[in-house]
């Protein structure tokens, strides 16, 4: 843990100010997936009230493994942790690390709760305690892994109190797995990837994903997080079982993407349909960082047309229901589309060099225009509105490679390409490729343009 992190704490109170916008619901919803079965997803989508990164982080920044700070659950109530032994709980000193001195040790499991002032512990032999302190480190001190919900995670925990926009403790706090980058990227790999796919696309989605791990560390560098186990940032569910994405993470140890002495952003999406997106239209306000030879997209690919959202639509919505929700959609993330009166059209007014669209316009009834990046258009239309709730399966728009027409009441959505943001490489596309006999190494260089391979620890 980083002492800027704790620094804020103190400024704070030891309480750490949650961020007034809420997730974008289409960051977390990119694609239909269980908690048992993997589905090719969207890596990197950051949400548009991220900060702004005009810097890369340099192949310098990082002399050994790194530890990931990932955050596995969100403004929790509640939270029940297991291990095969004892769990260790100490409160985080200004230093970023537990106090050995006030450590205390619970039997297995232990219930964590907090009342608004202090976090309150109960474990398996009944004995509870109310500790007030904003920041507690949890461990088995025994290296073995701790259990939480449905799955088991390498590493440690912090638990991290919560407060409103206005200061006052919420009463929820923020679980944050600290996880050796290694031991992390097995439990991404086998959740972002079909099981089954070829060990070489496995090889592919380890460079890719450690990449964007160290962007997303650079991103929230400030915060107690680094990064997020949703879709929202690439998906992650604690240990990693697999073989093959075991064997990847292991053969491309330390291996990241880099352009003239930074590390490349390995954002991925599910399957560009056949074109991938610049990173600088699917990211508008990253593109100071973003804006590099590696992510310029424009990258053919034919490969991914075994993908089922290779080609889709038509998709048909209503005017006055697609209107409601950009509107939301804009009111949430404090765009000024959130005025938007009605429809009275929607247009497709921009294509990126790759040839992508890159803008789309709305114009309300009473001739307001309003611009929208791709991306940010994709996640209005999908919006989940607080009244109508989220957008029907078949009416989301898998991606925002699409043509748009409006006639009358109706908005028709044609020629559907691929799903995500198209930007850097294509996880179907790299099946693909590996199924005819390139390597992982052949993959990234392919997806990433003049981007180099170097090992970093």
């Amino acid at each position: 843990m980083r002492l800027s992190y704790m620094g804020m704490l103190a400024v704070l109170g030891l309480l750490v100010l949650v961020g007034c916008q809420p997730p974008a619901q289409e960051s977390a919803g990119e694609r239909s997936r269980t908690s048992s079965t993997a589905r090719p997803g969207v890596g990197g989508l950051v949400l548009p009230s991220e900060p702004v990164v005009s810097r890369l982080p340099r192949t310098g920044d990082v002399q050994a493994e790194p530890t990931m700070r990932v955050r596995v659950k969100v403004q929790a109530e509640r939270a029940e942790f297991d291990s095969v032994r004892t769990i260790t709980i100490a409160p985080l000193m200004s230093t970023g690390e537990p106090d050995p001195a006030a450590a205390r040790r619970f039997t297995s499991p232990v219930t964590v709760a907090h009342d608004g002032q202090r976090f309150r512990f109960q474990d398996g032999s009944g004995r509870s305690l109310a500790w007030r302190a904003g920041a507690f480190h949890l461990s088995t001190g025994y290296g073995t892994d701790i259990r939480l919900g449905e799955h088991r995670y390498p590493g440690t925990f912090a638990l991290v109190a919560l407060a409103g926009s206005d200061g006052q403790p919420t009463g929820m706090f923020d679980v944050v797995n600290h996880v050796p980058m290694e031991a992390y990227l097995p439990g991404v790999l086998e959740r972002e990837l079909f099981p089954n796919w070829q060990l070489e696309a496995f090889v592919a989605q380890a460079i890719a994903a450690r990449s964007y791990a160290l962007f997303e560390r650079r991103v929230n560098a400030d915060r107690h997080y680094d990064i997020q186990a949703t879709t929202a940032s690439q998906v992650y569910g604690g240990t990693g079982t697999n073989p093959r994405a075991i064997d990847a993470t292991r053969m491309t140890r330390g291996m990241v993407l880099t352009h003239q002495g930074a590390v490349v952003p390995g954002f991925y999406s599910s399957a560009c349909g056949g074109l991938t997106q610049t990173a600088t239209s699917a990211f508008p306000h990253f593109q100071q960082a973003v804006g590099i030879t590696p992510l310029r997209g424009g990258v053919t690919c034919d490969h991914c047309r075994p993908s089922p959202n290779h080609r889709w639509g038509p998709v048909h919505r209503n005017a006055d229901e697609l209107a409601d929700r950009i509107a939301a959609w804009g009111r949430a993330n404090r765009n000024a589309v959130a005025s938007l009166d009605g429809l009275r059209s929607v247009r497709l007014s921009h294509r990126s060099i790759a040839g992508r669209p890159a803008r789309f316009e709305v114009t309300d009834r009473i001739g307001r225009t309003y611009p929208l990046a791709a991306e940010h258009f994709r996640f209005a239309c999908n919006f989940a509105h607080p009244d109508r709730g989220p957008v029907p399966r078949e009416q989301q728009l898998l991606s925002s490679h699409v043509e748009v027409r409006m006639q009358g009441s109706q908005i028709t959505f044609t020629d559907g390409r691929g799903f995500g943001h198209g930007a850097g490489m294509c996880q179907w596309g790299a099946q693909g490729m590996a199924s005819r006999g390139y390597t992982g190494r052949d993959i990234v260089r392919h997806y990433y343009p003049d981007a180099e391979l170097r090992r970093m620890y």
